[in-house]
């Protein structure tokens, strides 16, 4: 009898195990999201923001592609790194469409770096410092392609692989691709074809491309639609999938209608100060004492109910594998704070978007730093004002946030790199020599003992000289409807499920 009853139950369980393989295998009517204009979904006028880069990287391949644990091969069925003469040879799928229904081959790809070289799109992974990272593009028997770099880095792979590849028939006659917005501008060769985008609604819609060369498409059509109020239109079936404050999150936490993504970003909360301004806090036991008197658990719990992590002051996140554990540590202390501070004051205004959290932060900054002397005045504006003055240095405290931090370590280069000369700088009036020469050792050393010691310096001079303050990393929240869909994924270097492309795929079996 027991070997009967253990008999069915793995029968049963056999069963189920089917009817759950063929529900994630099953291809959905729609995935609706909440919609925002965040530009066309083409690489030279999507927002550089995540929900427009995102959107453009369902629509537009690239020779690789990331998972959750690393990269993985797309346009490029196989690569071959080669350290003696700096390249990387990839060797490419045949049976790749445009949308448009004719072939994506080699040329394409030459073509995209050489049209990037004289129009960068708005993610520009082809240069560095205004220079192009690439010696030479060749084509090579056997549909493969072979990419020489002027030097080493341990970015390269990473750079030109993931470059979204555009159809050298559509661009090759458009001299003026930011302004381009004729037949084909929005073809690309991805899961997914665009066949409606309107920038006023912010809506936009995508619809599965039947000719696409890899994974099946896991909804017949992707939707972004305006909405009002997120937690209504999830609960009205209105959106399939919504990002959720900590305030909501219990009232899905054991519904087993929704289901529930909770993961730390990789962003952070930081706090900048312009040292051209406020000549105080060229002083480092001033900008230490900052750090110090800033309750930043405080901070976690009363905006985030706990939800998030504090950042390093060595700026790169501990679940990186370059991470220095070992650095100047700020816990809170009012008492360490006034000894640093030595009986200055300071007044100034610290500038912040008109977002209701951000402005709560500064204001609960404000409380902790008038306890050492440090008068701020809160200044909100709209994200974009905000941006542009801190880009162009009208600012004397700064509340901002920014993302870009799983991926390799070197992103801590394009921030704290005094001599950088593209992207926003946001560190006004702070130079180190030290630190430039450590941040671009970095980026050429080949062994990676050596590179990991480089970086744990850099993280070492950053954690001690505090050219700003990094906050707080706030956890993401997302509820989605499990009767929509569910097999939603992430990325190693991004947690957000909506803007990892294999989110609206169906998983290959292993």
């Amino acid at each position: 009898m027991k070997k009967l009853l253990k008999i069915l139950v793995m029968s049963f369980f056999l069963v189920f195990l089917q009817i759950a393989t063929y529900s994630q295998e099953k291809v959905v009517p729609v995935i609706r999201m909440q919609g925002e204009d965040y530009g066309a979904p083409n690489p030279f006028k999507n927002s550089i923001r995540g929900p427009g880069k995102y959107k453009t990287d369902i629509i537009y391949d690239s020779l690789i592609e990331k998972d959750e644990e690393g990269f993985i091969p797309w346009l490029a069925k196989k690569w071959t790194i080669d350290s003696k003469d700096d390249s990387i040879t990839f060797d490419l799928h045949s049976n790749v469409k445009w949308h448009d229904g004719k072939p994506l081959t080699a040329e394409d790809i030459k073509f995209t770096i050489e049209y990037y070289d004289k129009y960068p799109p708005v993610v520009d992974q082809t240069h560095d410092n205004g220079e192009s990272i690439i010696k030479k593009v060749e084509i090579l028997p056997n549909n493969k392609i072979k990419f020489t770099f002027k030097k080493y880095s341990p970015l390269n792979l990473e750079r030109i692989g993931t470059v979204k590849i555009i159809p050298k028939h559509i661009w090759e006659k458009i001299d003026n691709p930011l302004a381009y917005t004729g037949e084909g501008y929005l073809v690309g060769s991805g899961p997914y074809k665009v066949i409606e985008y309107s920038s006023d609604k912010g809506s936009y819609a995508f619809e599965a491309f039947d000719d696409f060369w890899g994974m099946k498409p896991a909804a017949k059509r992707l939707e972004w639609i305006p909405v009002s109020d997120p937690v209504l239109a999830l609960e009205r079936g209105e959106v399939s999938i919504i990002s959720v404050s900590p305030n909501v999150i219990d009232r899905y936490k054991n519904n087993n209608k929704y289901g529930l993504v909770v993961e730390n970003s990789f962003h952070t909360f930081k706090l900048v100060w312009n040292q051209e301004k406020i000549k105080e806090i060229q002083d480092k036991n001033v900008r230490k004492a900052i750090a110090y008197a800033i309750n930043r658990e405080n901070l976690i719990d009363k905006l985030e109910k706990g939800y998030g992590h504090l950042s390093s002051p060595g700026y790169i996140v501990p679940s990186n594998p370059m991470y220095n554990a070992n650095i100047t540590k700020y816990p809170y202390s009012v008492e360490k704070a006034k000894e640093l501070m030595k009986n200055k004051t300071i007044n100034a205004t610290i500038l912040v978007s008109n977002n209701p959290k951000e402005i709560k932060m500064a204001e609960l900054i404000k409380i902790d730093l008038a306890k050492i002397g440090i008068n701020l005045t809160v200044k909100s504006v709209d994200a974009k004002s905000r941006d542009n003055d801190v880009k162009n240095g009208n600012y004397e405290f700064a509340l901002l946030k920014y993302g870009s931090m799983g991926g390799d370590a070197d992103y801590i280069r394009n921030v704290y790199l005094s001599t950088a000369k593209s992207g926003i700088q946001r560190i006004q009036g702070y130079k180190n020599k030290e630190l430039d020469d450590v941040l671009m050792a970095q980026l050429l050393e080949k062994d990676t003992k050596k590179r990991k010691e480089l970086l744990y310096k850099a993280q070492e001079i950053i954690a001690d000289e505090l050219p700003m303050l990094p906050l707080y990393s706030e956890d993401f929240i997302y509820v989605y409807r499990k009767e929509d869909y569910s097999n939603y994924r992430k990325r190693f270097d991004n947690p957000v499920p909506l803007f990892t492309k294999l989110s609206f795929l169906i998983k290959e079996k292993k």
